[in-house]
């Protein structure tokens, strides 16, 4: 979840709200003084808690996904500073409802006017696919939470045994096969013919006309 759009886009598939209060997008500080970040952690926008009156004390505000598939870990960048700083956790559930959750990583207390990271990894067995942030404001408006840079990464598909007659492949010819590139680690690129650097890569694909490789020329 980037935000940069400047609004939660269920295109994304984050939602706030609903039996909770709402998280909002915004650029730029939060209108307090005292608590919440003067910037994103990344580009312009992110979404944060408000604990102005009458948002304070102990109002809980929740920002959820429901992903239809077994979330293996989630990053995130949050922010809290404040003298009255609550309480911030990542929930999960199993249940196809999204009902009943398990807290699987909290916060409470003031960490300082600083973007903090955070990884957080599951057992693919416990099949979390719903997952939740719930934030509760502390006891005056110097509680406003802040999340940026949400990424989550899900479990791979149990492996087709060589009987079953399935064949399970990617040629590279017309996209990357679901696999992501990039992110944590650097990209891949997409290539016909041979690599642009000499005496390294191959001339061309093993099959068809594309594959993936890594230029080193830009490493260095």
């Amino acid at each position: 979840m980037t935000l940069e759009q400047g609004y939660l886009a269920a295109a994304e598939g984050w939602y706030s709200g609903g039996s909770f209060l709402n998280f909002q997008v915004i650029s730029g500080s939060t209108s307090s003084t005292g608590t919440g970040p003067a910037a994103a952690a990344s580009g312009s926008y992110y979404a944060y808690v408000e604990s102005s009156s009458p948002n304070s004390p102990g109002y809980t505000f929740a920002l959820w996904q429901d992903f239809g598939r077994t979330v293996n870990s989630i990053t995130f960048n949050y922010h809290m500073y404040g003298a009255a700083m609550g309480s911030l956790q990542l929930q999960g559930s199993a249940d196809s409802s999204c009902y009943s959750y398990d807290t699987l990583w909290t916060r409470s207390g003031n960490y300082g006017s600083v973007w903090n990271y955070a990884a957080v990894d599951f057992d693919s067995s416990d099949g979390y696919q719903c997952l939740r942030f719930v934030a509760v404001t502390g006891y005056s408006y110097t509680s406003d939470f802040a999340l940026d840079s949400i990424t989550t990464y899900f479990a791979l598909s149990p492996t087709v045994e060589p009987t079953s007659g399935v064949e399970l492949s990617c040629s590279f010819e017309n996209d990357t096969c679901s696999f992501v590139n990039g992110e944590l680690y650097n990209s891949w690129t997409s290539q016909s013919g041979s690599t642009p650097t000499a005496s390294t890569g191959p001339s061309k694909a093993k099959k068809g006309n594309f594959y993936m490789f890594v230029e080193g020329d830009d490493y260095d």
